[in-house]
């Protein structure tokens, strides 16, 4: 049994067409919600890690601890 491919007005397989036009919508959706990602990420993500870099790095125990001791 051979099977009859589909095919769009253009000529192109009916699947091929199908994936190219799911593919630019995804494409679509994808641009439309980058801005709202980066600004997400700017807003939120990056002081999030900026505080969690801060409470990890303290610059003054260098200096303080060997006063500790004594």
């Amino acid at each position: 049994m051979s099977e009859k491919i589909l095919c769009a007005a253009d000529g192109v397989p009916l699947k091929k067409a199908l994936a190219a036009s799911q593919r630019k919508l995804k494409l679509t959706a994808l641009l439309m919600v980058a801005p709202l990602l980066a600004f997400i990420f700017v807003t939120f993500l990056m002081p999030i890690a900026e505080m969690l870099f801060r409470s990890v790095d303290n610059s003054i125990v260098p200096e303080t601890l060997p006063r500790t001791v004594i």
